[in-house]
């Protein structure tokens, strides 16, 4: 399910990149568009991509993980309704950048939320998800253009994308909140209950103890942190030879404690 969520949140950027393509035409005799707006209807979700991406991060930090997921679903299905039913230039550009900024939130806090829950050995792969489920929303986009190629449906290929947001909404409701968010709000034993309810297993206080300690080194300034000293000179060595700068070798062992 954590992965799920972070899939949805690629799907809908890719749908909404690639299924422009096949709606241009449509709205270009709708609106009578001209060249310019074309430009400006098709950039406009990157543009809003750009906006939510840049407020995504401390909309994360503020509401958390999940409430944040469920505004970005909540600002694409409110455009993708809104840009389906758009009857003048100006309610389908505004529509097209409110989809764009959730689509930017989402690009934001669902790989995050991802990284923050999934177990240290699967965290890339949770992490990667997020661009492969890109590709697979351009193909899905490009499936629905075909199927619904006469220029007269395009508002139903732009109506379908309600439909993963509606998905993303439910699902980040149902979602626990990452553990690492709630310790750094203070919330330990909500942290405790969500670290139990997706992954289980024991040791749970020891990793909300290193989920704690790690917060508040990473909180101090990057030459203040403490070092991690290798056990052995041998493995102190070893680190010396491969990482001679001393900032890579504190951010390595650093990391590889987290």
């Amino acid at each position: 399910m954590k992965a799920f969520v972070t899939i949805l949140a690629g799907v809908l950027f890719g749908y909404d990149q690639g299924v422009i393509a096949g709606a241009l035409g449509g709205m270009t005799a709708s609106f009578d568009l001209s060249t310019t707006m074309q430009e400006v209807v098709t950039s406009l979700v990157t543009l809003g991509a750009l906006v939510g991406a840049l407020l995504g991060g401390g909309l994360a930090d503020r509401f958390g993980r999940t409430r944040t997921l469920v505004i970005a679903g909540v600002l694409f299905a409110f455009g993708a309704l809104g840009e389906s039913l758009a009857q003048s230039t100006g309610v389908l550009t505004v529509s097209r950048f409110v989809v764009g900024f959730g689509v930017g939130i989402a690009s934001v806090a669902g790989p995050l939320y991802a990284a923050e829950m999934a177990p240290r050995q699967t965290r890339g792969r949770f992490v990667s998800s997020y661009q492969l489920a890109i590709t697979i929303g351009i193909l899905l986009a490009d499936i629905v253009d075909a199927a619904l190629s006469d220029d007269s449906r395009w508002r139903l290929m732009l109506g379908l994308s309600i439909v993963p947001g509606v998905v993303l909404i439910c699902v980040s409701l149902i979602m626990p909140d990452s553990p690492r968010w709630l310790m750094k709000m203070g919330r330990r034993d909500d942290a405790q209950a969500a670290l139990v309810k997706t992954q289980g297993g024991p040791k749970v206080e020891e990793r909300l103890d290193v989920i704690e300690h790690g917060g508040l080194a990473e909180s101090r300034p990057f030459k203040e942190r403490p070092v991690p000293r290798p056990e052995t000179a041998a493995d102190h060595n070893r680190v010396e030879e491969t990482l001679p700068c001393e900032r890579s070798r504190r951010a390595c062992l650093t990391r590889s404690l987290n």
